[in-house]
């Protein structure tokens, strides 16, 4: 069996450097790239069209944005994600098949990452999914009880973006991840990557709560949603 080919990106020299010593302590992996963003790899890639690669390993301390990652995410590259972003965030990104550990993960978890998400799985560190469980039977027992206080409207502390606010609307005609890939021509990773980050972004712990609060925000149009469900 050949060795994983792996990239490693990470704006950090320090980092860039502790990460490609991981990949070149394994016989199971070949180290192929190595760059300081995600665009960077990828316009590697685009270059040099026989360069191929399996896996990556992603610093999210370096400068790409979200938009990045869901860029490299719908072309197809896998990523091993480390950050010590909130759970919320990190959710988004398993859910659109990345894996996710937390910056200062050690060697062993950074290498099972690798072949875990190399493989088409996603991994995670027990506690992050602990936590993604715990988040979402507080926001369920709120809902089933009925004794959560009335919601003010939202302060985001990061707007939706204008993709997301297109995901948002069509989450309120009741459309699934799959026909939200179709009509915005993404993957339905991506789809799913974008619902996650709008129910965190909205504190919802559903998308009909997502919805909700989008309608009473005015971040959905009331004429729009009922054309959209006509």
């Amino acid at each position: 069996m050949r060795p994983r080919r792996i990239a490693v990106v990470a704006g950090a020299p320090l980092v860039q450097a502790g990460l490609t010593r991981i990949v070149e302590a394994s016989s199971h992996f070949e180290l192929v790239a190595v760059a300081r963003s995600l665009q960077a790899l990828r316009a590697s890639l685009v270059e040099q069209s026989t360069l191929q690669v399996d896996a990556a390993i992603f610093d999210w301390s370096s400068a790409d944005d979200s938009a990045s990652i869901t860029a490299a995410l719908d072309a197809g590259l896998r990523l091993v994600v480390l950050s010590d972003a909130e759970p919320t965030q990190l959710a988004a990104l398993a859910a659109a098949g990345a894996a996710c550990l937390p910056a200062v993960a050690n060697d062993r978890e950074i290498t099972a990452a690798i072949e875990a998400v190399a493989a088409g799985l996603v991994a995670m560190r027990s506690d992050l999914f602990n936590e993604m469980l715990r988040k979402a039977a507080e926001g369920g027992a709120a809902g089933l009880t009925g004794t959560s206080a009335p919601r003010r409207p939202v302060e985001l502390v990061e707007p939706l973006t204008p993709r997301e606010l297109q995901v948002l609307r069509l989450l309120a005609g009741g459309f699934a991840n799959k026909h939200i890939a179709h009509d915005l021509g993404i993957s339905e990773h991506t789809a799913k990557f974008h619902v996650g980050r709008i129910l965190g972004k909205l504190d919802a712990a559903t998308r009909a709560e997502a919805v909700a609060i989008g309608l009473r925000d005015r971040l959905i149009d009331v004429e729009e949603k009922e054309k959209q469900t006509a």
